[in-house]
């Protein structure tokens, strides 16, 4: 695994994001699992990520261009906490998109994503001398919420969250509004 994987912090974000050492062991069991059963594709990715990089910049995310939603900004301090932020206009959600979006393209993209929050945070949480987390912002303004958008929303979202709920404690919270 890369050496930010094995750092202490990463554990550590195990042992938060988890509660207690038995859960966090197992936890960390199922991610290096999932990493060795999707090695290549990690490495890969991990290849095309500087290792240096200490903010997330979505031009580095694979299949950004079937992304069904569009980046508005991700500001490397954008709060008054010093905490990364990433802002995403719910309204740029293209729902025929989002439906039509390729299992692989979104494994690979959300893989992206993590394997990016990870290196970043990383790099920053050595550098700051602190547990450094991303704070996801949502404008729901312009979202349709009906009952069919939120059916549509489901499949795709049942196939990423377990992927990505495999990756500990990379956001501190999400902020929705509108």
């Amino acid at each position: 695994q890369p050496p930010d994987i094995q750092h202490v912090v990463f554990l550590t974000r195990f042992l938060r994001g988890n509660g207690s050492v038995e859960a966090a062991a197992k936890a960390l069991g199922r991610f290096l699992a999932f990493r060795e059963t999707h090695a290549e594709l990690i490495g890969k990715i991990r290849a095309s990520i500087p290792p240096d990089t200490a903010s997330f910049d979505h031009r580095l995310l694979w299949g950004a261009e079937a992304r069904p939603w569009r980046y508005v900004h991700c500001l490397p301090t954008g709060l008054r906490s010093g905490l990364p932020m990433s802002f995403i206009p719910l309204a740029t959600v293209c729902m025929n998109r989002w439906v039509k979006w390729r299992k692989e393209d979104m494994l690979e993209f959300v893989l992206s994503a993590a394997e990016l929050q990870c290196i970043q945070l990383h790099n920053r949480s050595v550098r700051e001398h602190r547990m450094v987390k991303t704070v996801e912002v949502r404008d729901a303004s312009g979202l349709p919420m009906t009952t069919g958008t939120v059916l549509r929303l489901l499949g795709p979202f049942m196939y990423l969250m377990p992927v990505a709920s495999l990756y500990p404690e990379l956001f501190h919270r999400l902020v929705l509004f509108n």
